[in-house]
């Protein structure tokens, strides 16, 4: 299993960080912190490029990934029947994230999706890097004689 990007610790801080977005703004300067906390973590940048698009893929599954974010969002960019649109789909992130969230209070279940939309992106940031990566091949030498 590959290791997290982050700490537990730093995880911990980073979900609570995402339960607190209340608009468009907070959630961009939080994607691009969280982008930049990764790049550290990894010890590696990201092409200015390349985190412009993992910006905008984190931002479009942060606003899925939580009923606050999911409402606060779609209601700013879709009023009444965007919030509710939002909401109704962040209550299905959980499933999509593959947690089992069955008797868990509303808060905890938004606290566990938060953090594992952190362990995606802490992972998005990890395999783009990976990708972006040149792979070097062996070749064998040259048989002499």
């Amino acid at each position: 299993m590959t290791a997290n990007v982050f700490s537990e610790d730093d995880e911990l801080e980073l979900a609570s960080e995402f339960l607190e977005i209340n608009n468009e703004e907070e959630l961009q300067e939080f994607v691009d912190g969280l982008i930049k906390q990764a790049e550290h973590g990894l010890n590696a940048t990201v092409d200015p490029s390349m985190e412009q698009d993992l910006g905008d893929i984190l931002k479009s599954v942060a606003k899925v990934a939580l009923p606050i974010a999911g409402g606060v969002l779609g209601g700013y960019f879709g009023g009444p029947a965007g919030a509710a649109l939002g909401s109704n789909l962040a209550s299905q992130a959980g499933h999509a994230f593959g947690l089992e969230l069955e008797g868990l209070s509303p808060e905890d279940s938004e606290f566990e999706v938060s953090k594992q939309f952190v362990r995606f992106a802490g992972t998005t940031v990890k395999n783009a890097l990976e990708a972006a990566t040149p792979v070097r091949t062996i070749r064998p030498a040259a048989a002499v004689g």
